[in-house]
């Protein structure tokens, strides 16, 4: 990019500026970026930005990959670069720090300016940001992808959405393929509680384009965009999503989930939340919300006469626990209380092995016995992840729903095995 960005004078669309500044992060190599210390061919000392962390080792050209280096602030041997201070180490560390630094900081400025116009009396101002590109290459440049997306407020929305979570939503690209919109949930999905935590009003993800080359494409690869615009848009962590070439297995890619599983094809969707009426501070004895959604039905404890708002934090283990009972066994159903409430779920399990959800004799839907732990577990760890860390340490609804989470991601780690015909 050869356009050169003049200082901003009194005229200047400071939201421009912005934009611009957006771009360049969007278009630049995906982050994060760490500085590498290496040997030039003469075994003198190179100072690098890579995108792969230092090894320790300094190793000495021909044996580091060109392919991984973003920048070098001292080549010795030719005496390529260098400057005059020899602040070498200085420089190579703030531009590592300047890929999640920049971003971040634009996502601040946003942020603030929202707040300055929702207090200032009729000031307008926008509820989607701009749109910005990443584009993900995997491993040896097989897989790859370009998605363009933006986001908003709950609400803006003008037509079609998807519901990622209670708050957190999808808005596919027009036209797309069902696989593509499915695994572009996933990886939205992976981030949910995140995002809340950044954005508790809750957000829209608006996806423009998803283009890819046709040779070689697995649908697999829209999470792992997802994934990657999220994490360089919002500043997260990296949740394990990896994809990597193996030879030996059919298809040649093996795909990564964070938790060693893929995610689940079903339609089946839990979810767990405190009622908005819950007065602070939080208590392991608040009350919440069962909500279930499959392809032939749904479910909720939601606005219905008399109450079903239950002890969510002391219901969640009695369906977790039970669960973990019933689905190796024998037994043909199982039916979850709630805790303060008359809400309940019935599991059945049919003579495929498979397991029917139902609640009041409705079939909400139908799923694999590894397919209906990944979903509660899923849903359970999204609801845990950002609600106990504001509970008491010794609040007695955090300490069951600890334990029953950790026993339960046990076991759901252990169902490929135990269950190994599927």
């Amino acid at each position: 990019m050869n356009k050169q960005h003049q200082p901003g004078g009194e005229g200047d669309a400071p939201e421009t500026d912005l934009a611009e500044i957006e771009e360049m992060c969007a278009v630049a190599t995906p982050g994060p970026w760490f500085v590498r210390h290496l040997d030039d061919s003469h075994a003198m000392n190179l100072l690098a930005v890579s995108t792969v962390a230092d090894t320790g080792l300094g190793e000495r050209w021909p044996d580091f990959d060109h392919g991984e280096l973003i920048a070098a602030t001292l080549v010795q041997e030719p005496r390529y670069v260098d400057c005059a201070d020899e602040r070498w180490d200085e420089n190579a560390a703030f531009i590592a720090m300047a890929r999640e630094a920049v971003p971040r900081l634009v996502r601040e400025v946003r942020r603030l300016r929202r707040l300055l116009a929702a207090t200032v009396p009729g000031e307008a101002h926008a509820t989607e940001t701009s749109t910005f590109a990443y584009r993900f290459r995997s491993p040896l440049g097989g897989l790859a992808a370009d998605l363009t997306a933006g986001h908003m407020s709950p609400g803006a929305e003008d037509g079609f959405f998807l519901q990622i979570d209670r708050q957190v939503r999808l808005i596919p690209p027009a036209g797309a393929h069902w696989r593509d919109v499915h695994w572009l949930a996933h990886g939205l999905a992976a981030h949910a509680a995140a995002l809340l935590s950044l954005h508790p009003e809750g957000l829209t993800v608006r996806v423009t384009s998803l283009t890819f080359p046709l040779a070689h494409y697995r649908p697999e690869v829209a999470a792992l965009a997802m994934d990657g615009w999220v994490r360089q848009q919002f500043g997260l962590p990296d949740r394990g999503l990896r994809v990597a070439f193996d030879v030996d297995e059919r298809g040649g890619y093996v795909f990564r989930w964070g938790d060693g599983t893929a995610p689940s094809q079903t339609t089946l969707r839990f979810e767990f939340s405190v009622a908005e009426n819950e007065a602070p501070p939080p208590s392991g004895f608040d009350l919440g919300h069962m909500d279930v959604r499959g392809d032939r039905g749904e479910a909720s404890s939601r606005d219905r006469t008399p109450d079903q708002a239950m002890m969510i934090y002391l219901s969640l283990p009695l369906l977790m626990d039970g669960l973990r009972r019933f689905l190796p066994g024998g037994d043909r159903t199982f039916t979850t209380a709630a805790i303060d409430s008359s809400f309940s779920l019935t599991f059945r399990r049919q003579k495929d092995g498979s397991i029917e959800t139902l609640h009041d004799g409705m079939v909400i839907g139908r799923t694999s016995v590894e397919d209906l732990a990944s979903a509660v577990y899923t849903a359970a760890e999204h609801f845990a992840g950002p609600r106990l860390p504001l509970l008491p340490a010794d609040d007695a609804g955090r300490e069951d729903l600890e334990k029953s989470l950790a026993e339960f991601r046990d076991f759901v780690a252990r169902l490929p095995e135990e269950n190994p015909g599927g």
